[in-house]
């Protein structure tokens, strides 16, 4: 009986996205009765304005608050003559980003049927319409996103996350961190990501070299909170909560009152973001915020054009039980967890001590009166870098980019 079932669920599932693909097939094709004159008249009114169409990688938080991000820097920046029009998914991975980005860019529902009819179009028919790309490139290497202002909440958004905030103690201009430690629970059990072929827990095991044990991080949390700093534990889905007394620690991912917005507004505000290098924390970047990354990996995509902090998870050579270098770092900055295993490189994550002491002197760094970058360390950034991936020899690098310098007295021998 419950095989039954099994197959019929399974059955209805399998009908109502065929009938979802049929319905959306039959509107593109009745579209066309519209989008190709427009496409036409385009084509000649695109020889003085060339105009893009397209959207933004929005399922994932954090390709859409990055690659947003960078296109309104852009904007801002380089002063284009394109016309650029987008449309947005119904379904996002945030629904206030889509609200905020549909409110600073030109976004309407009809672009989709214009995009999709435009990729088809032959490349002759296509002169003085540029396609815009479904993936802007994840690193921001010129720098502009430092230069430009980020998108802005408004008076009012601005005063109900105050109020929100004012429950905990909060004042304005008194400082907040916010925490994440990535997991793979969000994106195993989200509908979002949850395609035909991958429909069971533990799709995404392939990136499990970049997941860490929240309860690591106990102690640096609690050791802000004796500072008097509010800290919030952020995470759509998080799998664990972390166990902690302290009433300054709030465990914002379980909480009953949390909200798209909030996700957004405590990212975009807070004085220092400590992560691993996951999704959400793109939109502390684009807001320009103080960032921590601990355990990050791979250690090749370290963002180096902001005020950020980096101490990557340990990576030990199996056969010799040797540290990795920083040049070895780079040759290996393996994206799959088995890319490791055949490597024969172990993964080990820093220790709660260690994080604690990484923790305290990125804190006293950045509350100090004297902003301390390291050592000519961006110079070195730059070097490492540079001979790694030698196509982005002139990317920029912030002068507050840089290695924790109790990582490196940890292993003194990684630069």
């Amino acid at each position: 009986m419950k095989i039954t079932r099994s197959y019929c669920q399974v059955f209805y599932k399998y009908c109502r996205e065929l009938l979802v693909w049929f319905v959306n097939l039959a509107l593109i094709a009745l579209s066309g009765f519209w989008a190709l004159p427009i496409l036409l008249l385009l084509r000649f009114f695109g020889l003085n304005k060339r105009i893009r169409f397209g959207t933004f990688f929005s399922t994932r938080i954090g390709h859409f608050c990055w690659e947003a991000g960078l296109e309104y820097a852009n904007k801002q920046i380089i002063k284009s003559r394109e016309l650029s029009f987008y449309w947005i998914p119904r379904n996002t991975a945030n629904s206030f980003l889509r609200q905020i980005v549909g409110r600073n860019f030109t976004v309407y529902p009809c672009v989709y049927y214009i995009d999709k009819w435009n990729r088809l179009l032959p490349a002759f028919m296509r002169s003085g319409i540029v396609d815009s790309t479904y993936s802007i490139p994840y690193l921001d290497v010129h720098g502009v996103m430092q230069i430009a202002e980020p998108m802005k909440f408004s008076a009012t958004e601005n005063e109900q996350a105050i109020a929100w905030m004012r429950q905990f103690g909060w004042e304005v201009n008194k400082p907040f961190v916010t925490l994440i430690a990535r997991d793979s629970y969000y994106l195993d059990t989200s509908p979002l990501h949850r395609s035909k072929r991958e429909s069971c827990f533990g799709c995404y095991d392939y990136h499990s070299y970049r997941n860490t044990d929240i309860q690591t991080y106990r102690d640096a949390a609690e050791w802000l909170a004796s500072q008097g700093v509010l800290v919030f534990r952020m995470g759509n889905a998080p799998e664990n909560k972390l166990i902690t007394s302290n009433i300054n620690i709030i465990d914002y991912g379980f909480r009953d009152d949390k909200s798209d917005f909030l996700d957004i507004w405590l990212f975009a505000n807070t004085s220092l973001c400590i992560t691993t290098g996951t999704g959400p924390d793109g939109i502390s970047f684009q807001y320009k915020r103080p960032m921590l990354f601990i355990n990050f990996l791979p250690f090749g995509e370290f963002p180096l054009s902001g005020d950020f902090t980096v101490a990557p998870k340990k990576l030990k050579w199996a056969a010799s039980s040797q540290p990795l270098t920083c040049t070895e770092y780079l040759q290996n900055s393996y994206t799959k967890t088995r890319h490791y295993d055949e490597a024969g490189i172990c993964i080990e994550d820093l220790s709660p001590t260690e994080i604690l002491n990484v923790t305290k002197e990125c804190w006293a760094n950045l509350t100090s009166t004297r902003r301390l970058a390291g050592p000519d360390q961006s110079d070195i950034l730059r070097q490492k870098f540079s001979e790694a991936f030698p196509t982005l020899k002139d990317r920029y690098i912030n002068k507050l980019a840089r290695i924790s310098p109790i990582y490196l007295e940890l292993f003194p021998n990684f630069i």
